[in-house]
């Protein structure tokens, strides 16, 4: 019972820490559902084994079974670490932080769509230069000793990492002879995406009978010997 009480008590600490937060983002947002729900169930669940003693002491069996119980207040323990994973790996602890970034100064301004992308380029115009500058440090450089790199931007929604991969993208693609910008959802169609690409990277747009292999193998050929 006491690790389980020690985790309970770190997610309502972080459960707390969110509640204070003015517009969290969505991933706060079903973080927090989550918290509350499985704080029910686990309210329900200890009332319903307060109920379920008996009266007398004379009635409880001299060899109870508590191994239904021990199952449940272990999944309930899993089902607890789960959440402060998931709190840990989204980042979450840093949205107060975050969200004030957000935040314009000065004049009150008409909150829109546009007006929130403006925001994000105006927070990524602070550290972009010094960014872009530390991707591409390998340009001009012989073609022998540059590097592939890959950039992760990491993060719980509506933190406007599309618009920073919009911006580098937009920013850095111009040293290259091929580029291209591509939505992957978490179950990916793999013909689209290499559709997408290849028409993005090379004209005529491929036909529309060309399989994954065929896809695959035209963005290799094109791609020989270009940066």
């Amino acid at each position: 019972m006491r690790p389980l009480k020690d985790d309970v008590e770190k997610m309502d600490s972080y459960l707390d820490q969110l509640s204070e937060v003015d517009d969290p983002p969505m991933a706060a947002n079903c973080w927090m559902n989550e918290a509350r729900n499985l704080s029910y169930d686990m309210e329900d669940y200890i009332d319903s084994l307060i109920f379920a003693q008996p009266e007398h002491p004379s009635h409880v069996p001299k060899n109870p079974n508590n191994i239904k119980s021990t199952r449940s207040l272990s999944e309930f323990r899993m089902y607890v670490q789960e959440a402060i994973e998931r709190h840990q790996r989204y980042s979450l602890h840093s949205c107060s932080t975050l969200k004030r970034w957000f935040v314009p100064v000065g004049p009150t301004v008409p909150v829109s769509v546009q007006y929130d992308e403006e925001a994000a380029h105006i927070v990524v115009d602070g550290w972009m230069s010094e960014f872009i500058n530390s991707l591409g440090a390998d340009v001009g450089e012989d073609q022998e000793q540059q590097q592939l790199k890959v950039v992760a931007v990491l993060g719980p929604s509506c933190l406007g990492k599309t618009t920073l991969a919009n911006v580098l993208y937009s920013r850095i693609g111009k040293q290259y002879h091929c580029r291209a910008f591509i939505r992957v959802s978490k179950k990916p169609d793999m013909k689209r995406i290499f559709r997408d690409i290849l028409s993005q990277i090379q004209r005529p747009d491929p036909p529309q009978d060309f399989m994954e292999t065929d896809l695959i193998a035209n963005i290799k050929k094109y791609l020989q010997n270009k940066r």
